[in-house]
């Protein structure tokens, strides 16, 4: 039984979640259109999932919708069959990674536990049903993160680490590319779809950082400036309330736009929603998506956060190919 048939039936089953994850993961780096497809289906299958929690959503719509979620997902299993056909030994197997990557995988893997309990203890706390609905939202998204996490190091210890390979593959020697996200907390849920989208990029060779991952205890304004000079990729999420905080005018665009200058850094604008950035001196630098045209005036977000990747993407495997 081929690849494509396991899925099939994992559809047949009703585990289209498991098997647009399966999917997504098979997929890495063989075809990258295909790859953006999938994150689509994922996006759509999330989006019903929590429109039925919310109660959005009549039993007759979320059917109709997971059964169009399931026919496209279907209709992409032709191009799997083609990819299988064109490397038939292709298969999902264990990624052996360097001492260094299982060292970086464990710290991230203990980093989002501390989280996790953390947010365990305000979920607890917590008394109006809004607060409870989002924490346990996060709750989840950190849960399913960690497994990944704990898969991934599994597949290691069964798996003899390798000392190179070639830019942004399982066992590289190539370190990841460090983006670091600048945004206004108002545009938080931006933020949270791009990093959904940034998921296939996150698992070959990008690391993501928002100061959401600021533990209680730390320094907060010293771990932001500590982030913003190590990241190689500064991404700046333009919104009116993106031009309206105080906090990244004086201390995170001084800092960005000065390590860009230098070439330390690249900085990419990110257009959420219209304002006047033109005025900003970052206004001649190359933004996202196509034609600087803001997320918020495409017909379809998802269809704007791919065209963002895609661009991320090119910058990256640009840079990787140079080292």
């Amino acid at each position: 039984m081929s690849f494509s048939d396991d899925i099939r039936g994992l559809i047949g089953r009703g585990r289209t979640r498991e098997a647009l994850e399966q999917l997504a993961q098979w997929v890495e780096g063989k075809d990258s259109t295909l790859a953006n497809d999938i994150i689509l289906l994922q996006s759509q299958w999330n989006q019903n999932e929590r429109s039925e929690r919310m109660g959005l959503l009549s039993s007759q719509e979320i059917s109709m919708y997971r059964a169009r979620i399931n026919s496209g997902l279907l209709s992409l299993l032709e191009d799997v069959e083609k990819l299988e056909r064109k490397n038939p030994a292709s298969a999902p197997a264990a990624s052996a990674y360097t001492p260094e990557e299982i060292k970086g995988l464990e710290e991230q893997r203990d980093l989002l536990i501390r989280k996790l309990n953390f947010l365990k203890k305000e979920r607890d706390l917590a008394v109006a049903a809004d607060a409870k609905f989002t924490l346990d939202e996060q709750i989840g998204e950190l849960e399913r993160k960690i497994q990944e996490i704990k898969d991934k190091l599994s597949g290691a210890a069964s798996s003899p680490a390798r000392t190179g390979s070639s830019p942004g593959q399982p066992g590289s020697a190539f370190p990841k590319v460090k983006i670091f996200i600048s945004y206004a907390h108002e545009d938080r849920e931006w933020v949270n779809k791009l990093d959904k989208h940034l998921a296939v990029l996150k698992r070959r060779y990008v690391e993501s950082w928002t100061d959401s991952e600021i533990l209680p205890g730390d320094s907060w304004n010293e771990e932001i400036r500590r982030k913003l000079n190590e990241a190689d990729i500064i991404l700046l999420m333009v919104s009116p309330d993106f031009l309206n905080s105080e906090f990244i005018y004086k201390e995170e665009l001084p800092v960005a736009w000065s390590r860009h200058q230098a070439g330390n850094a690249l900085v990419i604008p990110i257009i959420l929603r219209p304002s006047s950035w033109e005025l900003e001196e970052y206004a001649s630098l190359q933004a996202l998506p196509r034609s600087a045209r803001p997320v918020a005036q495409w017909p379809n977000e998802d269809e704007a956060f791919v065209d963002v990747v895609n661009g991320v993407r090119k910058v990256i495997e640009a840079r990787l190919g140079k080292k």
